[in-house]
């Protein structure tokens, strides 16, 4: 059979992603071969940021699943196809000018803390730092929504109430229309910045041409992920401005500049233009938002064989993406409390209370919740190829070791194989081999078959 061979024109990454298997597309395309000689439909469980996916839709039909919805955006974004006689970035670029009303009264409701941001923005950079610093930490647009329990100076206070007071006469209170700024605002963006991706994702919405809500969406969340001003540009947690004891972190005073400098209409123009631009690979792929028993159950009979790249540490990745994923929903969620934190005490990383916690990252389920994995890809009568990192890694212990893995798959599977891969090299391995010669960072393919 022919080895894989990229066929799309140049590396996508849509968003800044901890998991993504890029680099190992070539070999998980060969040993899918191995496992499905047809060349038939994929099902890519826990499919991410769609790297991998659309890596695969050109050498086979692929249905993408994922529990995220900000993963179903992106994908279905990469993966579907759009009308061609429709100039998606000239019309927008025509929207803007145009301007809304709307758009008018939420920039105006933002500008006592637009305002006062730029102000401590231009302080830091001559050394008086205490106003952006309290941006980072008290700056909470949500906690002076709700009431809850505020700090930070005395200033950056009543900017907070007169800017709650501004929303609520536009009718914007609680309202998904400001969903970004009221947040994730000063926290993650700076409030102009997210402000901006309010404004363009209610301008994106407007009179949408059909099929194209997705391609939209997609570009605004890699926007946010290329404006984010974070370490990582993950969405962990915001950044510390300052030590435990109190001292200005003077090394991300100049990140901190420049990312809340960044042009959000731009970047978002650059990236809408690259998603229309953008050519699916292959036909009648499909991109759905489900758990990975669900997808396994709902696409039965439409796929013959599964990729699952699960996560295995105790790290759940909603963690990292929980702001683009409210972005996607464009809800009101209530936010979860640190564990011992007061009742008017927002967590400090402003995650969902509803975030998705993975069975694959808690040891007393991550057991069952293979089991349940290869049960229901096996009862569906597809192979598999599953991902998965036997190696220890500082701080990130694996939850399942390699030898109960594979005692799991062979439950369900007549043959399992293990090959490794490390982005370069690619070869099959005895279960010794483990031992030997293995750098750190590879990956280990466990391809699975019902039959020899």
């Amino acid at each position: 059979m022919t080895p894989y061979v990229a066929l799309t024109p140049a590396v996508f990454r849509p968003i800044h992603y901890l998991g993504s298997k890029l680099r190992l597309a070539p070999a998980i395309a060969d040993a899918l071969d191995d496992a499905d000689a047809t060349r038939g439909t994929v099902l890519d469980l826990f499919a991410g940021s769609g790297t991998t996916a659309l890596a695969l839709a050109g050498h086979r039909r692929v249905i993408a699943s994922d529990i995220q919805e900000y993963s179903r955006v992106i994908c279905s974004a990469l993966l579907s196809s759009r009308p061609s006689t429709v100039d998606i970035v000239s019309m927008f670029a025509e929207r803007l000018q145009g301007g809304s009303p709307l758009l008018d009264a939420l920039r105006r409701a933002v500008e006592p803390l637009v305002q006062f941001e730029r102000d401590a923005l231009h302080a830091a950079r001559h050394g008086e730092a205490d106003a952006i610093c309290s941006v980072l930490e008290h700056g909470s647009l949500l906690a002076a929504e709700r009431g809850l329990a505020t700090r930070g100076s005395p200033q950056l206070q009543r900017c907070l109430t007169e800017t709650t007071k501004r929303l609520k006469r536009a009718g914007l209170a609680g309202s998904p229309l400001a969903t970004t700024v009221r947040y994730f605002g000063g926290a993650y963006f700076s409030y102009a910045q997210a402000a901006e991706l309010d404004c363009l994702a209610a301008l994106a919405h407007q009179a949408m041409p059909p099929g194209l809500a997705d391609v939209f969406d997609a570009a605004l969340l890699s926007t946010a992920s290329d404006t984010v001003n974070t370490v990582g540009k993950q969405f962990a947690q915001p950044i510390r401005p300052r030590t435990k004891q109190g001292a200005v972190k003077q090394h991300l005073l100049t990140k901190i500049h420049r990312d809340r400098h960044l042009d959000v209409q731009a970047n978002f123009m650059a990236w809408l233009n690259r998603y229309t631009r953008h050519e699916v690979p292959g036909t009648g792929h499909i991109a759905a938002r489900a758990d990975y028993r669900e997808a396994l159950t709902q696409f039965a009979g439409q796929y013959s064989v599964v990729y699952a790249d699960p996560p295995y540490t105790r790290d759940h990745y909603s963690r990292f993406y929980h702001v683009l994923e409210t972005m996607a929903r464009r809800d009101n969620p209530s936010i979860a409390r640190n564990p011992g934190a007061s009742a008017d005490e927002l967590s400090r990383g402003l995650y969902r209370d509803d975030r998705h916690q993975s069975p694959f990252c808690i040891r007393s389920q991550a057991p069952r919740a293979f089991r349940e994995l290869f049960y229901l890809a096996s009862e569906s009568g597809a192979n598999m190829v599953l991902s998965y990192s036997p190696f220890e890694s500082g701080a990130h212990p694996r939850l399942m070791q390699i030898d109960a893995l594979l005692a799991l798959a062979r439950e369900f599977y007549e043959s399992v194989e293990l090959e490794s891969v490390d982005g370069v090299n690619h070869s099959k391995l005895n279960h010794s081999s483990l031992n030997f010669d293995m750098p750190s960072e590879a990956e280990v393919l466990l391809v699975c078959r019902l039959r020899e």
